[in-house]
């Protein structure tokens, strides 16, 4: 089993297998009492969307085989061997990934937009921060969004992103969803090349990493907000000499590569050259800010092909093959 194949594997089935259940739950989390230490109140949270963790009383996060490591106590080839050997999955395919993924992108039909505003909540704008991007950049591409969901639900507020039928893409350090209807979002510049994404985190990262490169900002961008919508994308896609794949590395999106490339298009997978090693490029970008603030991995991030630029104070990618 490859580490891309074991982080598919839903956290509730690993947490089951250890006699953790949620505490309470919610349309697209969990919430836990910490499998880490004994508490009353529940402290560990589990998004169902992104098939991630968080233990707000620790502050850490990550993966499924993050979890089986701590939970362990072990190392990774020794979680990928536990693996193995508990079966986790318990049968579950990749069609069943692909369906319970979809349930959780569907719009909220009973969620109400009670307003949308330039991006300025300190709340979502330090959340933004903390995945390694600039404020002028999520207010250039981003605004704020206050809604509730159901009749007598409580105000809530997201970070939103709209899509080319008018929904809206909205998330928050504790939610993700989607507003009104699903669709992708075209940024049309008239360029030859075109970087694709799967979400809108992820583009923020690239306009992130390509702040001060005003070629790489030019270019045409398709932000999928979903795997499922790739097909609404190929018409456009196929008017460009080259694009830029910047998916995941995991099943939905080495099948959404796959597609691009069956298509006739000429596909550079950045995933490949740029973050291997991760779920995801803003997984990536947040490893080499660690990196970079640990005076002990110097050498490591010496090694790596995003290194620090000490004229402008910001990251800069040396891998992007545009």
């Amino acid at each position: 089993m490859e580490a891309t194949e074991a982080n598919n594997i839903p956290l509730e089935y690993i947490l089951s297998e250890y006699n953790r259940y949620p505490v309470k739950s919610y349309n697209l989390y969990d919430m836990y009492c910490s499998p880490f230490r004994n508490e009353k109140n529940a402290s560990f949270k589990v998004d169902k969307v992104h098939n991630r963790w968080n233990d707000f009383g620790s502050g850490e996060y990550g993966s499924a085989v993050d979890l089986v490591m701590k939970l362990e106590n072990c190392s990774f080839l020794e979680a990928m061997g536990i693996f193995e050997t508990k079966k986790f999955n318990q049968g579950l395919t990749f069609e069943d990934l692909e369906r319970r993924q979809s349930e959780f992108e569907k719009p909220h039909s009973e969620l109400s937009i009670l307003k949308i505003a330039p991006l300025n909540n300190k709340i979502l704008l330090n959340y933004i921060k903390s995945r390694g991007i600039d404020e002028d950049i999520a207010q250039r591409l981003c605004k704020e969004m206050y809604y509730k969901i159901g009749e007598n639900g409580r105000n809530c507020f997201a970070i939103a992103f709209e899509n080319n039928s008018g929904g809206v893409e909205f998330r928050n350090p504790m939610f993700k969803g989607c507003a009104k209807h699903k669709d992708l979002t075209v940024y049309e510049n008239g360029n030859s090349k075109c970087a694709v994404f799967e979400g809108f985190i992820d583009m923020l990262t690239y306009f992130q990493i390509t702040k001060n490169d005003p070629q790489k900002q030019a270019v045409d961008v398709v932000v999928l907000n979903s795997t499922t919508m790739l097909d609404r994308s190929l018409e456009f896609l196929k008017k460009h000499a080259s694009v830029h794949a910047f998916l995941d590395n995991d099943q939905a999106g080495r099948s959404a590569l796959n597609r691009l490339i069956s298509a006739g298009i000429n596909v550079v997978n950045e995933a490949a050259y740029i973050y291997p090693k991760h779920k995801d490029f803003n997984e990536f970008w947040m490893e080499q800010i660690k990196l970079n603030q640990s005076p002990d991995k110097k050498k490591e991030m010496r090694e790596n092909p995003v290194k620090r630029d000490h004229n402008n104070n910001h990251y800069k990618s040396k891998s992007i093959k545009f």
